[in-house]
């Protein structure tokens, strides 16, 4: 309650500050101040505008091209097209969380609140962007064989759900550390940054393995790779409880940061149930 209150009043005296310089800039500066800030306000509107056209426009064209295969009378056509479409963005979300995670992980370890503000902004997008996508799929099961649609339909579910849900684990990630960042002056102990440092290479490499073993629809190795993601889950397990009972005996001005520490563990640990669970739901998808 106390940070909620802080990040208020600090918002406000920021606006505040903010509002008097410009009175100010408008008082002494005349009319060629006054015509700045009409000129950069104006800008940054049409900036903003251009930028919104250019990724609805984006998104518009992947879905008017999925829709022209979808609306096919071809069922074989339209089960080949869902399944080249679901390949390709299953493994670029799950290439996406894996560059993500590392980004969250490196902006909290440097206390950089703007990159984490912008990684949290583009993952809300990310997850509004894949629901679009899971209706217009969802939609194109109806017209392919009404027995291949009963037999892949767990499946697909089983995938898509569970990608979306390692999009909200990195939201669930961010969120904590972009707020700790913000409101608080206390940084992440290096003990807690180096102890995790390698299982944040591993997870990083776990999650590009798989994605590239979904993308190529390649499962010969895939069994190996989820293993090793099993593996990590197990130690990340035991780093839990060592966590867990090292907070037992800490001082209590120290509970922030532990807790913070605590929470990447249990996220990390979620991320590679999710994209374990994605290898196997997509290998029962996409085999014949």
């Amino acid at each position: 309650v106390i940070t909620v209150i802080v990040g208020w009043f600090t918002t406000a005296i920021a606006a505040f500050f903010i509002a008097a310089m410009v009175a100010v800039l408008l008082l002494f500066g005349g009319k060629i101040a006054m015509l700045a800030v009409i000129v950069l306000a104006f800008f940054l509107l049409v900036r903003s505008h251009i930028v919104y056209r250019r990724k609805m426009k984006e998104n518009k064209g992947k879905e008017e091209e999925l829709s022209i295969v979808l609306t096919s009378n071809n069922p074989d056509a339209v089960w080949d097209e869902i399944r080249n479409s679901l390949a390709s963005t299953l493994s670029e979300t799950i290439c996406y969380a894996s560059e993500t995670y590392q980004k969250i992980l490196d902006a909290a370890d440097d206390e950089n609140d703007r990159a984490l503000r912008t990684y949290h902004r583009q993952i809300l997008e990310q997850i509004a962007q894949l629901k679009r996508y899971r209706r217009n799929i969802t939609a194109g099961l109806r017209r392919i064989d009404s027995t291949v649609a009963m037999e892949k339909n767990t499946w697909y579910h089983l995938c898509i759900s569970n990608t979306v849900q390692m999009l909200n684990t990195l939201r669930f990630l961010c969120e904590p550390l972009k707020e700790h960042t913000d409101n608080n002056f206390t940084p992440l102990p290096a003990a807690y940054v180096n102890e995790f440092q390698d299982y944040k290479s591993r997870i990083k490499q776990a999650l590009e393995s798989i994605a590239w073993i979904i993308g190529n629809r390649n499962y010969t190795n895939s069994k190996s790779y989820s293993v090793e993601a099993k593996n990590i889950k197990k130690e990340l397990d035991a780093l839990l409880k060592m966590q867990t009972s090292r907070m037992s005996s800490r001082p209590a001005a120290t509970l922030r940061t532990d807790l913070l520490y605590l929470t990447i563990i249990q996220e990390s640990h979620e991320l590679l149930s999710q994209v374990r669970n994605v290898l196997r739901g997509s290998h029962k998808l996409f085999e014949q």
